[in-house]
């Protein structure tokens, strides 16, 4: 969760629509997620799932990241919003993060909204949904559901450098986010109601955790 200044939920929507159409990144592929998609009232930052870049060299090249970088400093386009980067953003990065500089929805005041990128592979976009989508303890949630339907120990990961596995270690598909549900054999708990959820989970651990130290 970002530190700095919030924006009212209708506001990030503004900003997110004014970003995602300045770099060409257009829904399905890419998707505005965390608090927003959540549709928390307040909105501390931007997260962005899109695409990796394509590696075939007849399609070589990581136009995003073009676009971005051509952002950077006074040279930038004048229609463009001014990006700071921070960290990672590089042809072909898998995540990165900036500050991007615009005006808010009356264009009274200048905004340094923090933005992360997060890129998928052609079949772990649907994890990255729902990982990027959060709170960090619903993801949490899901993968100890995850490790139990497919029977893996404790000590070894669920997920690895981005995509879910199984007890053996290999990479399992799961193109959309609810693909991700149907692996663990529950319905899609929708984006909004994903915090409650988690709190109450964890509000039903704790319980237990009492009676028990009550019972023994």
């Amino acid at each position: 969760m970002s530190a700095g200044p919030r924006l009212p939920l209708e506001h990030a929507d503004a900003a997110a629509a004014f970003i995602m159409r300045c770099w060409g990144l257009e829904p399905p592929a890419a998707v505005v997620v965390g608090s927003v998609r959540r549709r928390e009232p307040e909105v501390g930052d931007l997260e962005i799932i899109a695409p990796a870049a394509d590696p075939s060299p007849l399609f070589g090249g990581d136009p995003l990241c073009e676009r971005l970088l051509a952002c950077v400093g006074s040279r930038r386009p004048d229609n463009m919003p001014e990006v700071t980067p921070l960290r990672g953003l590089k042809p072909g990065f898998a995540a990165a993060s900036m500050t991007v500089s615009l005006y808010d929805v009356g264009g009274r005041q200048m905004l340094h909204l923090p933005v992360q990128i997060f890129r998928y592979e052609p079949g772990n976009r649907g994890w990255h949904e729902l990982m990027r989508t959060g709170p960090a303890d619903f993801g949490r949630w899901f993968l100890t559901q995850w490790k139990r339907v497919h029977r893996i120990p404790h000590e070894q990961p669920a997920s690895v450098n981005g995509w879910l596995v199984d007890a053996s270690g290999e990479r399992v598909i799961v193109e959309r986010e609810s693909d991700c549900f149907r692996e663990i054999n529950l319905p899609v708990c929708p984006p909004e109601r994903r915090r409650a959820f988690a709190e109450s989970q964890a509000a039903a651990r704790e319980a237990r955790r009492d009676h028990h130290a009550h019972t023994d």
